[in-house]
């Protein structure tokens, strides 16, 4: 590999965690997202290719990170069993910080392109940015996984109590699914 390929991707790796940790300590961020979406509305990681001559380098800077707060969103809504809003395109998730909300979102057509949607009026499944940045564990996930241990312990009970075999607990457990899936469409 190009010598200049290599450290080029290695300052970016380098710029994607100093951003993590910048989002954890300081709220400059989300200031300036709050800030440039007031006048914008929104953008996306494509308007660097098209229009990045546009803006200011901190702005192109701001823009480009986009996609390291999505994946920071992300991995808070994985730990907190949470499921985006699926789109045609991609996904988003909703997010507020004071009284500000918003989408932020990912589109993989020919290639991925991260976005942010500043909303005009409140969004009431909107993540809060404070608990999102400190990956905090939410009331209701420990409700959720204490919920989930006790299924455990009842396929425990069948095979191991009841005799019950494995193909057929998991015969009965596929068909309460599919009767979810089913639902959901």
């Amino acid at each position: 590999m190009d010598r200049k390929i290599l450290e080029k991707m290695m300052a970016k790796a380098k710029r994607k965690i100093d951003f993590r940790d910048s989002l954890r300590v300081n709220d400059n961020y989300i200031k300036w997202l709050e800030k440039f979406t007031s006048k914008n509305g929104g953008f996306d990681t494509l308007v660097l290719t098209y229009n990045g001559d546009k803006y200011s380098e901190e702005e192109r800077d701001n823009i480009e990170q986009i996609e390291t707060l999505y994946e920071v969103i992300s991995e808070f809504a994985e730990k907190n069993y949470i499921t985006p809003v699926n789109t045609e395109l991609g996904n988003y998730y909703p997010i507020k910080h004071n009284d500000n909300y918003f989408y932020v979102g990912a589109d993989w057509g020919q290639g991925a392109s991260f976005y942010c949607t500043r909303l005009e009026d409140a969004e009431e499944s909107a993540l809060n940015y404070i608990d999102v940045i400190h990956n905090i564990k939410l009331p209701e996930t420990m409700r959720k996984e204490a919920r989930l241990e006790e299924l455990s312990r009842i396929i425990d009970s069948l095979f191991y109590d009841d005799n019950l075999p494995v193909d057929v607990i998991e015969n009965q457990t596929n068909e309460a699914f599919q009767k979810i899936r089913n639902k959901e469409q």
